[in-house]
């Protein structure tokens, strides 16, 4: 068995601002807690990109941007990646040009729901968001479990700073899950946003009522882990039989400008 370190490349979906300072450090704190010893997790962001990928076109440029960051992960000595946003945008298109594991962390938080309850329901700080989360659960095939998706009516503009008054968050990620536990009987919540789950994680709030909260950054995290220990071991990598398959020559071959 083969129990050295492992190097995480954590990645966000977005650019870095100085204002994303204190996601940032809350993002860190949380990766730092839930790795397990000899675990190393670097937080990357994107060279370019929009800050706002909850439209269609900024999220498919954003995807792309993603991928072509995180294609030197391997090259830097990294064992595994994380896709660090809720909706799992770039995961099927990191997998077919990386050798090494990529974790999503909706796909690894939805797995864990599955493994702790019969039903889950998904937290999310606006609507916007809850619809294109809705299409990742579908082509994940793992819809039946799911009985909601609980908006909390929050701009996605607000949500970068929102952790500078995490009392008015934690009431409506409170209020949001409690009615889904009610109205819904969902048994397990997963958080919809990587910056709600991070603070909820650090505050210790793991669960409502009973109910299991997943916070999806310490998923992903565990199933890199989990996936890089599988692959050291075995040898086992992704199956390149067809979504994950990698386009041959595909660095040197770049379409004409139209």
């Amino acid at each position: 068995m083969n129990n050295q370190g492992i190097k995480i490349w954590y990645q966000n979906p977005v650019p870095f601002l100085d204002e994303f300072k204190g996601l940032e450090s809350l993002i860190g704190q949380t990766t730092k807690s839930m790795g397990r010893q000899g675990t190393n997790i670097d937080q990357k962001w994107l060279k370019q990109g929009f800050f706002n990928p909850t439209f269609s076109y900024t999220l498919a440029y954003n995807t792309l941007s993603q991928t072509q960051r995180i294609h030197a992960a391997a090259r830097e000595g990294y064992d595994a990646v994380v896709i660090g946003n809720a909706l799992d945008f770039g995961v099927r298109e990191a997998r077919s040009i990386l050798t090494i594991p990529v974790a999503g962390v909706l796909e690894s938080a939805l797995y864990f729901a599955s493994s702790l309850g019969n039903s889950y329901a998904v937290v999310v700080v606006h609507n916007q968001t809850g619809q294109f989360l809705a299409d990742a659960v579908k082509r994940y095939g793992m819809m039946d479990r799911l009985v909601t998706i609980a908006d909390m009516g929050i701009p996605l503009a607000e949500v970068a700073d929102i952790y500078k008054n995490t009392d008015r968050l934690l009431h409506l990620f409170d209020e949001a899950a409690r009615k889904a536990i009610h109205e819904h009987h969902a048994e397990v919540i997963i958080t919809g946003c990587t910056i709600l789950s991070s603070l909820l994680t650090l505050s210790k709030i793991h669960s409502v009522e009973g109910i299991p909260v997943i916070d999806p950054v310490w998923a992903g995290i565990k199933m890199a882990e989990a996936l890089t220990d599988v692959h050291r071991n075995y040898g086992i990598e992704v199956s390149r039989a067809s979504v994950y398959g990698t386009c041959p020559d595909w660095e040197k071959e770049i379409p004409p400008t139209q």
